[in-house]
């Protein structure tokens, strides 16, 4: 049995600490999270880590995701898709990450995921001395049916938390249409540079209204 299986039985308990690679003063803590209302939300998640050669691998690669220095402050209704919560953030993963991976057997299963925060020092608020960001980004690289490359990228916020996403069959492309941009603009954003065999198969319009 895999560790994925027992994790959905409740056999999951998050022990969350520190990367002793990065100075600890520029992460988090449990005494920040405390009583605060933020979730930590997992940029990396914790079930796609869940592999490996032995079960004991696998525990440990799923246990090390949860690392401050791989989380961001989200509000429950943007990070949480689980137990009837329906999370923006959490649906997003899901259906991209899972029903993915099923609906794209062999090697189009196979899927590479950049994510992490966008901060506005203009529009971002302060908790507990520590900048929150408003937005997020997800840059998914993956092998269609046809063996293409193919890359989409998404902005989700959690300014205006309204509405809910309903589900119907699976189109990379389609999923979340409303929050899709194109790579560029990652790009400004964060300052990364992708490599051209990713930019250049970015299948987003270029449309750029993607806050709900």
């Amino acid at each position: 049995r895999s560790y994925a299986e027992l994790d959905k039985e409740g056999a999951r308990v998050d022990k969350w600490f520190r990367d002793n690679r990065i100075d600890y003063d520029v992460q988090l803590n449990d005494a920040f999270y405390a009583k605060s209302g933020f979730d930590r939300g997992h940029m990396a998640r914790r079930e796609d880590a869940e592999w490996g050669r032995s079960l004991a691998l696998a525990k440990l690669s799923a246990d090390l995701t949860c690392s401050y220095a791989n989380a961001a402050p989200q509000v429950p209704a943007l990070n949480r898709a689980r137990f009837g919560a329906k999370g923006k953030w959490g649906l997003l993963e899901t259906e991209l990450l899972e029903k993915g991976i099923e609906n794209e057997p062999g090697k189009a299963g196979r899927m590479c995921v950049f994510a992490g925060p966008l901060f506005d020092d203009d529009n971002d608020p302060v908790f507990k001395g520590v900048q929150i960001a408003l937005d997020f980004f997800k840059v998914v690289v993956w092998y269609d049916g046809d063996g293409e490359l193919r890359t989409t990228c998404y902005r989700l916020s959690q300014e205006k938390l309204v509405g809910q996403i309903e589900f119907e069959m699976l189109r990379f492309d389609e999923v979340f249409k409303t929050y899709q941009v194109p790579i560029d603009k990652i790009e400004r954003a964060t300052g990364l540079k992708f490599h051209p065999n990713i930019a250049d198969r970015d299948t987003s319009s270029g449309d750029e209204d993607v806050i709900a």
